[in-house]
């Protein structure tokens, strides 16, 4: 009530209860401290709200009456006010700043902890805050370091190392890991780390154990060791730990210790795999084989079988196994067995080995066999059917005429045996008398008898083929077995030999014991054109020379074929020289090409003017063989009239090479039969001494100088008798004769080759008659103008009968028969 006794309602912030008797008026009663209404016209103590930062409490008197108080918000207490509550708690573990906190936002987490939706949480270890605050997390402590306690509050309790750290002796705040090898389990205020034992190591830096020190893979701890050591060979560790090593299994190996993998487990050179589970490697044996190398134990790192028919030495022997089998060159071939490009097979006939090596079988050689397949030793080769051994020790075959059944075991060699007089074989290498069957040259008619005079036989006729008769005006021996010995006869001859014109031309030679030596005196000779030898009854006998007459001198000699009175007669022109240019008388008229032809002893020659050659004397012609191939005689006319008489060497070899030609021509034409032999075999070459002893001593011609075409390949030794076979190779007569009788095959091309397919090389003659004459002055080659080359024929008028001239022709004497 006011003072005009108005009722006015109650101010905000107290209240009025109403009047009576002690307060008639109704006066405005003030609410407890931190209380006020928060409106007019309050009628009780009940409506006092708190104020901001203040808890409302009660407490009932003694009287009965409830009473009311506001009390200041404590510490990490906070109340927002009007209301009748009391101060609420901040979060757990948050606190205020101070009393009378009007809000939540007042509640903060204290120093050493950090706010966590709406409750306060200690630092952890290792972390740590220095005042309130509201933060989400606590400041950390540097890396490696830690604290002793949570809830720290400032940053002098991060002083503990962590584990697998130390603290830096210099920087309290600094903490470096433990090195590699040590470690360091505890959290401590230490400046090293710990060693780890034996030798142990660790996978990384930073250790926090004696836990994490391990043996590395390839390592182990073996027991009663001090230090851990690597794995030994054949056996392996993959990871890190304590465990002691894998072995690989039986038998295996790895290439060297410390292996970390099973991949390292390694099948040993030689060996195989028997079992996979457990893993088990044996030697191979028993015709089989492992690898040259060391290889990965995988499934197919087993034994080889050897090839089919092939064994192994335990095998073969019958006896334990020495050595390793690496290869399949452990896998050899039974003994009589060999290789070949495929299969191995038992060594067929004429074939041996000794077994167990991996050899094909080897042949017995040219003329050798065996009696049957199997054989294990060139022992046991034998003379093959149609074979004999020759007086050499070395096998040739039966010639025509004989044959042989071969060797045996017990008899290796064999000779050939001869067919039944009159009788032959039609081939070489007869194997049985049932081959003789046809008439030997000589031999013909009812049982093969002996051709009577005046007919011959080359052989090869059915037995009853009578001999052939020589054509009309010719006879030959007894027993002729061609043609070429049917000559020339005069009828009614008495004598046996017709006299010289002049027979004082003979000049007895009492040097000469024997026709050899009566033959050597005549080529020795420039003058001496022919010889003849008379053997006396009780042996030795008389030579006499013919000499070359100065004038035109024309001789004519008779020979008695045998008993009857039939005779072949020779003539010999010794015709001086044309004069220069003019056609020699007896060449006769030229053909309608120009061409001379001349038949003579060696054949026939061809002559004609040469257009592009030299004019007068034999310069100005030209030579043929076969009026294809010309060769001018262009250096003939100081071959015949050098003044000293001595020709060049290519004088020499025009020449030469004309009257060679000449000579293969004629036996070429007479060869066309395979009765007739070989080509013609040509007398050695003449060589200059220094050349023809090439490598023997003091004067010779080294070997290194001779152009090697000139050697022969088999002999070594320059070739005075140069041939060519039909491969195209060149080789020294005799040197191939040998060959072909040792071997029966051609040296270059291996094909069979006979010695009647073997021409003499005139080219390559040529080529080294020239070279040897340029390596010495020796002009001895060719003694006298115009001599033919090699011996002079001989005629020994007690035996003889030639079906070629037995005269030496000089000057420019051409050969007639």
């Amino acid at each position: 009530m006011d003072a005009d006794k108005n009722c006015q309602p109650c101010t905000q912030g107290n209240f009025c209860p109403g009047g009576d008797a002690t307060n008639p008026t109704n006066a405005e009663s003030t609410c407890p401290d931190g209380l006020l209404t928060t409106f007019a016209g309050a009628k009780s103590q009940a409506q006092c709200f708190t104020k901001p930062g203040y808890g409302r409490t009660s407490s009932k008197g003694s009287d009965g009456k409830v009473s009311l108080a506001g009390v200041v918000c404590d510490i990490a207490t906070y109340n927002v006010g009007q209301n009748t509550a009391g101060c609420q708690k901040c979060g757990a573990g948050l606190t205020t700043a101070a009393i009378g906190s009007t809000s939540a936002a007042a509640c903060q987490a204290p120093a050493g902890s950090y706010t966590d939706k709406g409750i306060g949480k200690l630092c952890q270890k290792g972390t740590y805050s220095i005042a309130l605050n509201s933060n989400a997390n606590c400041i950390p402590c540097p890396d490696g370091i830690t604290t002793a306690n949570e809830g720290a509050t400032t940053a002098a309790a991060c002083s503990l190392a962590l584990k697998g750290y130390f603290i830096d002796s210099t920087n309290s705040t600094n903490a470096i890991k433990c090195p590699l090898d040590t470690y360091q389990d505890q959290e401590a205020a230490v400046d090293s780390c710990t060693t780890c034992p034996n030798g142990w190591k660790t996978k990384e830096t930073g250790a926090t154990g004696v836990a994490l020190c391990l043996a590395p893979p390839g390592f182990e701890l073996v027991d009663g060791a001090t230090t851990i050591t690597a794995c030994a060979a054949g056996s392996y560790k993959a990871d890190w730990n304590r465990n002691p090593c894998v072995a690989c299994g039986s038998g295996l190996i790895t290439k060297e210790a410390g292996s970390v993998s099973k991949d390292a487990c390694l099948v040993p050179a030689g060996y195989g795999l028997t079992s996979l589970s457990p893993m088990v490697a044996a030697p191979c044996e028993k015709n089989t084989y492992g690898d040259s190398v060391d290889r990965a134990a995988v499934a197919n790192a087993r034994c080889t079988a050897c090839p089919a028919d092939m064994f192994t030495l335990d095998i073969l022997n019958s006896a334990a196994r020495v050595g390793l089998y690496t290869s399949e060159a452990a896998c050899l071939v039974k003994e009589g067995w060999g290789t070949t490009a495929t299969l191995p097979q038992e060594c067929p006939v004429g074939t041996y080995n000794e077994g167990k090596n991996r050899l094909p079988c080897r042949s017995c050689g040219t003329g050798w066999t065996t009696v049957a397949a199997g054989k294990t030793a060139a022992t046991q080769c034998v003379i093959q059917a149609g074979w004999k051994m020759a007086a050499d020790g070395i096998p040739a075959p039966c010639d025509k005429g004989s044959f042989s059944i071969g060797g045996t075991e017990g008899a290796p060699n064999a000779t050939c045996t001869a067919c039944a007089t009159g009788y032959s074989t039609q081939e070489d290498e007869s194997t049985s008398n049932d081959e003789c069957t046809v008439c030997a040259p000589g031999f013909g008619g009812t049982g093969c008898g002996q051709c009577t005079w005046g007919t011959f036989a080359s052989g090869g006729a059915k037995e009853g083929d009578a001999c052939a008769s020589c054509a009309v005006g010719s006879t030959s021996k007894k027993g002729a077995t061609q043609s070429q010995q049917c000559y020339s006869t005069l009828i009614d001859a008495r004598n046996d030999v017709f006299n010289l014109a002049d027979e004082n031309a003979w000049t007895p030679d009492n040097t000469s014991a024997n026709a050899a030596a009566c033959g050597d005196v005549c080529t020795g000779s420039a003058n001496c054109v022919m010889y003849k030898f008379v053997s006396a009854a009780g042996g030795g006998g008389q030579c006499s020379l013919l000499s070359e007459e100065a004038s035109n001198p024309t001789h004519t000699v008779g020979f008695k074929i045998g008993n009857g009175d039939d005779y072949s007669v020779w003539g010999l022109t010794q015709a001086g020289a044309e004069a220069a240019g003019e056609v020699p008388a007896d060449l006769g008229e030229p053909d309608e090409h120009g061409v001379y032809t001349h038949s003579g002893a060696t054949g026939t020659i061809y002559f004609r003017q040469c257009q592009h050659c030299g004019s007068g004397g034999i310069s100005s012609w030209e030579f043929s063989t076969d009026r294809a191939f010309w060769i001018p005689a262009c250096h003939a006319d100081s071959l015949w009239y050098a003044p000293d008489g001595s020709p060049s060497s290519a004088d020499k070899l025009l020449i030469q090479r004309l009257e060679v030609e000449a000579q293969l021509t004629a036996r070429q034409g007479r060869c066309a039969s395979a009765s007739c032999g070989g080509a013609a075999e040509l007398p050695p070459l003449d060589l200059p001494a220094a050349a023809a002893a090439a490598g023997d001593g003091v004067g010779a011609v080294a070997l290194s100088q001779v152009p090697p075409a000139f050697l022969c390949p088999i002999s070594m030794q320059i070739m005075t008798q140069p041939v060519v076979t039909p491969s195209g190779g060149s080789f020294n007569r005799p040197a191939l004769m040998e060959w072909i009788r040792q071997h029966h095959t051609d040296p270059v091309s291996g094909a069979p080759l006979r010695s009647d397919q073997v021409f003499p090389n005139l080219a390559m003659r040529d080529m080294i008659h020239e070279w040897a004459s340029s390596t010495s002055d020796d002009t001895a080659a060719m003694k006298g103008r115009g001599q033919r080359r090699g011996r002079a024929a001989a005629v020994d008028l007690a035996s003889s009968s030639r079906a070629s001239s037995p005269f030496k022709g000089g000057r420019d004497a051409l050969y007639t028969v």
